[in-house]
């Protein structure tokens, strides 16, 4: 999990994180949010989130890298999910990352 935390430090796209694997991602979520542990790190995760499958779109050149992402709205998916993980651990100390989950999610467009 330490190294999550270094893509803020090596400039990687937080995405990454997300888009190689989002069903275990997802389902280890408050796992996450434990060994990040900073609520800085955790808030600047939620905000530099965004759909679309960075791996393709960013790290398409690079030797292995395979992506599991098929969901159209990860974003909010995320956000929906780690609003109510924070709420667990503690609403004070995450309270800016709880702000951001709730401005992230959008509603799908589309007709």
């Amino acid at each position: 999990m330490r190294r999550r935390c270094r893509c803020r430090v090596n400039r990687i796209d937080v995405n990454i994180v997300l888009d190689h694997a989002p069903a275990a991602f997802m389902a280890d979520l408050p796992e996450f949010v434990r060994q990040v542990d900073d609520p800085d790190l955790l808030n600047l995760f939620a905000t530099a989130l965004r759909d679309g499958d960075v791996i393709k779109s960013m790290y398409a050149g690079m030797n292995g890298a395979q992506s599991e992402s098929k969901c159209p709205d990860q974003t909010s998916a995320v956000c929906r999910t780690l609003h109510p993980v924070l709420q667990l651990l503690g609403q004070q100390r995450y309270m800016p990352t709880m702000l951001a989950t709730l401005m992230c999610p959008r509603e799908p467009t589309g007709a």
